[in-house]
């Protein structure tokens, strides 16, 4: 409710860092498909794409097939970014600038432009909410 009514800026970064240990390039797959889906859909819907992907996490990857009904459920149509990798470019530019900034998890979460670095994501998302009901 405060990302879509701007309250707060949340920003989230999806690298590639595991694709050195994926022969199907798992990681770059994915996140060509999340830039597209983001750019289709409300934020809560990129957020529940976001969360379901994250279920799938150490089960070998999903194909391309299914990452695409994935994206359909939450509105989606990203067939030909996936087949044009519209979006790997982008993804391996952000890999790249996060790395050289010393980013080295993801995906990478911001809120106000500060990088959550933490254990416990809800203390520090709570944390950031009520400095701005303060503020």
């Amino acid at each position: 409710a405060l990302v879509a009514s701007g309250d707060i800026t949340l920003e989230i970064r999806n690298l590639t860092f595991l694709d050195a240990s994926s022969p199907t390039f798992y990681s770059a797959r994915t996140n060509n498909v999340a830039y597209s889906v983001a750019n289709q859909v409300s934020t809560e819907d990129f957020l529940n794409f976001q969360k379901e992907i994250f279920t799938h996490q150490g089960t070998g990857g999903l194909s391309n097939e299914e990452l695409i009904a994935i994206a359909e459920k939450y509105g989606a149509d990203v067939k030909d970014d996936v087949a044009n990798n519209t979006w790997r470019p982008f993804v391996q530019t952000v890999t790249l600038e996060s790395a050289s900034n010393g980013i080295s998890g993801t995906p990478t979460v911001f809120a106000d432009g500060e990088v959550f670095n933490s254990t416990d994501f809800n203390a520090w998302i709570t944390a950031k909410i009520e400095a701005k009901k303060n503020a």
